[in-house]
């Protein structure tokens, strides 16, 4: 049986602020530590990143430009080392792990404040995000910002604060769709939210939504509870907030309206559209996933909770409900029609956070929240550390148990085929494979002329195809790179293929990539 709340939690200032920056700064060194001592490889997708980076542009073939924006400017500032590339990553999930935490601290209290850092900076998929870079990492900073804008202005304010709260909320939002399109799902969840915290059947008439621990906590009577917002006037919020992030957004869609709106048509083939296949298999695969997303011990907590009601008892706590559920909601139907990507839900992890941290107030659930993050740190130190510790000792993994595989092979392929284009004076290198492309494009080095997309019907595939497309015959020597047996395909298109070699890379223990190079005019 639960006790009763523990009074302390509800203490808005002291200790427990400093020690989840402390927390979250110890954590986030030993995550720039292991970065520098592992010296992991860029795969494919963050090769194909920093190419963008290249090139500062509003919209890129599959995604927004953030990203490529924050590599910019981290490569910029420390050179173009794979640490450089990732830089941004590390450093903005500590931010977010902040965020979350300042949005537990205002619906529950300093304690829950430090908690709710705690459990985002040490969930599984952060651990594993923090250590690459991917849109999903400015994409939880600003869906968190916006989550505490929201948390903040349904609190009511002054009319000033009240427009730096929508303000905020808004351009938040705008460069989280600037990140990924995903942040879309924010504003399905807002009028959920709105409808699903009205106290007592009354916020839609008129009434406060600031009740629950706002109302009686430790921050009522002073300035933020002063002018709490009715729901008309907190949607009318809401959708001015909404405007101005698509606001944000109007130069990419600008962008994809110059270029045949190829972002929306590779977003919409990425989820299955037009593709749909029944398979409840990977949607069951899908949710299994998410207990590595969010970790074992925290998701059986917050399932729990949420389905007892405990987490749910206050308008505060169910405003945050559909930021949970619906990201997850939204994902899971795609996972039936074809394969999701375990990531693909993650916006609905701050919320997450948020609630859990509410288990704080209660001493006896405090202990489960402990056993959370000492066993997401444990997961997540067996699971990095393993691959580096067993080379380090001589006792390699096994290959398919190594999860660092997909992050080798660049430096040693890139110097094969250096020494092939040195062997063939005025050869150009030529390509059909993104991944190979992207890889070659970062470790062959500027001094290097970049590597051509080969396309020969025109078709635009990815964003080497746009950018770097080899079309038609131009009397050049070649050297083209793949990994399947093309010599009859490539016999179609060029007037001369001969096979040069075949490349071997070693990826794991036990596992090689094996690449086909051959020489065309």
């Amino acid at each position: 049986m639960m006790t009763a709340p523990d009074p302390r939690a509800t203490d808005p200032r002291g200790s427990l602020d400093r020690h989840a920056l402390a927390f979250v700064g110890v954590v986030t060194a030993a995550r720039l530590w292991f970065a520098w001592v592992a010296d992991l490889e860029l795969f494919g997708d963050e090769a194909q990143y920093w190419a963008w980076s290249r090139e500062p542009a509003w919209g890129y073939f599959s995604k927004p430009p953030l990203l490529a924006w924050l590599i910019h400017l981290s490569t910029s500032v420390f050179g173009d080392s794979e640490l450089a590339v990732r830089a941004a990553s590390p450093l903005l999930h500590a931010v977010t792990a902040l965020v979350v935490g300042a949005t537990a601290r205002r619906l529950h209290g300093a304690r829950a404040g430090f908690w709710g850092a705690a459990l985002y900076a040490t969930l599984p998929s952060v651990s594993l995000s923090s250590l690459l870079i991917s849109t999903d990492v400015p994409l939880l900073l600003f869906w968190s910002v916006a989550l505490y804008a929201w948390v903040r202005l349904r609190e009511g304010s002054s009319p000033r604060g009240r427009l730096a709260l929508t303000l905020t909320l808004g351009l938040a939002a705008g460069f989280g769709l600037l990140a990924k399109y995903a942040m879309v799902y924010f504003w399905l969840c807002v009028p959920l939210s709105i409808y699903a915290s009205r106290p007592n059947r009354a916020g839609l008439a008129g009434g406060s939504i600031a009740e629950g621990p706002i109302a009686a906590g430790p921050i009522a009577g002073g300035p933020l509870s002063a002018g709490p917002l009715s729901a008309g006037a907190l949607s009318a919020r809401a959708l001015l907030a909404a405007a101005l992030s698509f606001a944000v957004l109007a130069p990419n869609l600008a962008w994809n309206g110059a270029h045949d709106f190829v972002t929306f048509h590779h977003t919409a083939t990425n989820a299955g559209v037009g593709a749909a296949r029944f398979r409840p298999g990977a949607a069951l695969e899908f949710l299994g996933a998410q207990l590595g997303v969010i970790g074992p011990v925290l998701a059986v907590l917050w399932l729990g909770w949420l389905a007892k009601g405990r987490l749910t008892r206050t308008p505060a706590d169910r405003a945050l409900v559909p930021f949970q559920v619906v990201p997850l909601l939204i994902i899971l139907p795609v996972a039936f029609l074809r394969r999701a990507n375990a990531n693909w839900a993650a916006t609905m992890l701050p919320a997450l956070c948020v609630q859990c941290a509410a288990l704080a107030a209660f001493p006896a659930a405090r202990r489960w929240l402990k056993v959370a993050v000492a066993s997401s740190l444990a997961l997540a130190v067996v699971a990095l550390g393993a691959a580096p510790l067993g080379e380090a000792l001589g006792r390699p993994l096994p290959g398919q148990l190594d999860p660092w595989r997909r992050l080798r092979g660049g430096r040693a392929l890139a110097l094969e085929v250096t020494r092939a284009l040195d062997a063939t004076p005025g050869a150009g290198l030529v390509s059909d494979e993104r991944m190979t492309l992207a890889v070659l494009a970062y470790y062959l080095g500027p001094e290097r002329e970049h590597p051509w997309s080969f396309t020969p019907d025109g078709a635009v595939r990815h964003h080497f195809d746009l950018a770097w497309p080899l079309r038609g015959p131009n009397g050049r020597t070649f050297l083209f790179l793949t990994r399947r047996d093309a010599e009859a395909d490539l016999a179609r298109t060029w007037t001369r293929v001969e096979r040069r070699a075949d490349i071997e890379v070693p990826v794991a223990a036990g596992m090689v990539e094996t690449y086909r190079l051959y020489e065309v005019e």
